[in-house]
């Protein structure tokens, strides 16, 4: 069985890759603070986000016994992609298809809020 997801190193640094969530959640906040959605539906939107780190990985698997690894191998995120190439707009593009269901949900909320709100002008 072959098993992928998202990590970082493990050597304790800061890991660069789960800043592009920040494209996510940057903007709801500014929408919360601007009233165009209410802080209970920002705090409701809820995306659970952690990158272990491979030895981390390997002692929670371990000590849950439901396996056995034989091989744990660690890659750079994009590796063998031209870095001209991780343009803002890629990172979007990808958060986006990424993660449609969840801000699918979100969205229609966010309609139900904005009709509300252009009813009353």
């Amino acid at each position: 069985m072959v098993h992928s997801m998202a990590g970082r190193p493990g050597d304790g640094t800061t890991y660069q890759s789960i800043q592009p969530w920040d494209f996510a959640f940057v903007p709801l906040n500014d929408m919360a603070s601007r009233g165009v959605i209410s802080t209970e539906m920002l705090d409701s939107f809820y995306m659970p986000l952690y990158g272990p780190s491979d030895k981390e990985l390997m002692e929670i698997i371990q000590n849950k016994g439901s396996f056995e690894i034989n091989d744990v191998q660690v890659h750079e995120q994009m590796s063998g992609v031209d870095k001209s190439l991780q343009t803002p707009k890629i990172t979007a593009l990808c958060v986006r298809d990424n993660d449609r269901p969840a801000f699918w949900t979100l969205g229609r909320s966010h309609g139900r809020v904005r009709e509300n709100q252009l009813s009353m002008t």
